[in-house]
């Protein structure tokens, strides 16, 4: 019969993709590829081409700068939606908590997660989006605790207002943010009995890191902080609280940030071997301590190491981490601070060399997918169903060192065929509120299997890896015909979206 053959093997000397844990066997993409990677959440259709246009350099810069970026068209989606909360202020967010329904508290959250989502999904603002997600993680809270969500408006446009602004700056909108403030228990901080929680991650997480941690309460120096630092800058925090009548009738009841004198201590303290002495002005032994502390070098490399490792590699390169500690420590006082010490970061030979060390987390994996099969989106209670199997929920981690950002934590057999399931209902429009048109995408001109499959791995993964990474995908297609043989139309328009959803099954599709 004229088409009809047994399933052809693998072409001699070529072999099925290798699994994610040894990726350094996969071919790296091209640079242009690479940069939208690491700059944003993955390429859509006409991405690389545009980078490739423009070049690298030049993408990167206009990354650095979102403001000047037209995004009328995400911003145009998000008028759509009419969001309601997300400028509302401190106290009108507190003033919620006694609405009559409780699930109603609970919205300002779940628009900005919504927000979070679309802008993700469609924004130009590329790097911009992924490194809000980034600081989420790097300041974590979470958000779905009392009454932290009630804040949550008011504690990502902090985040988003410092992407690219001075850690300094940062450190004291973190250290003031009311969702902070309970998330570490400074709030109910106070001489009496000073609380270490905020102390002890400010040190160990936010700036200086636990390599610059020696446990135990010995004497404090310049280089390293122990458990007495800890101590310490506790004490420096209290009275810093916000306006709660319940702790207080004369705190008033509006929920921001204010310092309360009868709580702080006065005491004279000694932090990283910097005497501060007693009877401070108000608020000047804290931001003494944030003085000291976003100066200090071991946070300049802190930053960069972690930085590092959420845009291009999992073990980065001494050189990489000493490029970004450097343009941290020689822009110290800018107000663009950390726009420098991306830059340096991404414009880094590593940033377009180095590959297959980082593994898309859920929240990218999906909105990677997303964007590459350019769906019409919006959020459903049946979109988090599906979303909450793969893992991620955004700001949803308990701990105050945010989600894991190391590919071993996301490698797990579970973990990755939820991931694929959720693919395959996307790629399916099985998902309420997500609906995608692939199969009238897909040029009439390309029947046969191999080049059907070399098609969408090409338009969704951005480039061509070498056809032994994506032969399963020719046999799927195919399904027992001559890989080289002409399916009819409508078979192909029925397999072209599993056949997508098959692609971001690939290895090549899960690395970033």
């Amino acid at each position: 019969m004229a088409g009809r053959a047994a399933v052809i093997p693998l072409p001699p000397g070529e072999a099925e993709p290798a699994a994610l844990a040894a990726p350094s066997v996969l071919a790296r993409p091209p640079a242009e590829v690479i940069i939208l990677h690491r700059a944003g959440f993955g390429p859509r259709p006409g991405d690389v081409e545009r980078v490739r246009a423009m070049g690298v350099a030049a993408y990167i810069e206009e990354q650095l700068y979102p403001e000047r970026i037209d995004d009328s068209a995400c911003e145009a989606r998000i008028a759509e939606l009419a969001p309601q909360y997300q400028h509302l202020s401190i106290p009108a967010l507190w003033a919620r908590r006694t609405l009559p329904n409780p699930a109603d508290t609970w919205k300002p959250r779940e628009e900005a997660r919504t927000l979070a989502w679309l802008r993700a999904i469609y924004s130009r603002r590329q790097l911009y989006e992924l490194l809000v997600d980034y600081w989420h993680n790097h300041f974590n809270v979470y958000s779905a605790a009392y009454p932290i969500y009630l804040f949550w408006p008011d504690h990502d446009r902090r985040i988003r207002r410092n992407v690219f602004g001075n850690f300094r700056a940062f450190l004291e909108e973190m250290a003031t943010s009311p969702a902070m403030l309970y998330y570490l228990d400074n709030a109910s901080n106070q001489a009496a009995g000073p609380n270490e929680n905020f102390a002890r991650e400010l040190l160990e997480l936010h700036t200086l890191g636990a390599a610059a941690y020696r446990p135990g309460r010995g004497p404090s120096t310049p280089d390293v902080f122990t458990d007495a630092d800890v101590r310490e800058v506790a004490r420096c925090f209290t009275g810093w609280t916000l306006r709660n009548r319940s702790w207080d009738p004369a705190f008033g009841d509006t929920g921001e940030f204010f310092y309360y004198a009868p709580w702080h201590d006065t005491g004279a303290k000694t932090v990283l071997g910097t005497t501060l002495p007693a009877n401070q002005p108000p608020l000047k032994d804290g931001r003494d301590v944030l003085d000291l502390l976003a100066r200090h070098p071991a946070t300049a490399r802190n930053i960069a190491t972690r930085l590092a490792r959420r845009l291009i590699a999992d073990t980065p390169s001494a050189s990489l981490v000493d490029a970004g500690a450097r343009a941290y420590l020689d822009h110290l006082i800018a107000p663009d601070q950390l726009r420098h010490v991306v830059r340096a970061l991404l414009t880094h030979p590593d940033a377009t060399t180095v590959w297959g060390e980082k593994i898309r987390r859920p929240f990218e994996a999906m909105v990677a997918f997303l964007r590459a099969i350019e769906a019409e989106w919006r959020w459903t209670g049946e979109f988090g169903w599906y979303i909450s199997r793969v893992g991620q929920p955004l700001w949803e981690w308990p701990a105050p060192n945010g989600y894991p950002d190391e590919r071993t934590a996301w490698l797990g057999s579970t973990q990755l065929t939820a991931r694929w399931s959720v693919f395959n209902a996307l790629a399916e429009n099985f998902v309420a509120g997500t609906t995608t048109t692939l199969p009238a995408r897909h040029p009439a001109r390309l029947t046969t299997p191999r080049d059907v499959a070399r098609y969408w791995v090409e338009r969704l993964l951005g480039y061509l890896p070498p056809e032994a990474e994506w032969w399963p995908l020719v046999r799927f297609v195919a399904r027992g015909r001559h890989p080289d043989v002409p399916l009819s139309p409508e078979t192909v328009e029925a397999r072209v979206n599993s056949l997508a959803a098959l692609v971001f099954h690939l290895p090549a599709a899960q690395l970033r």
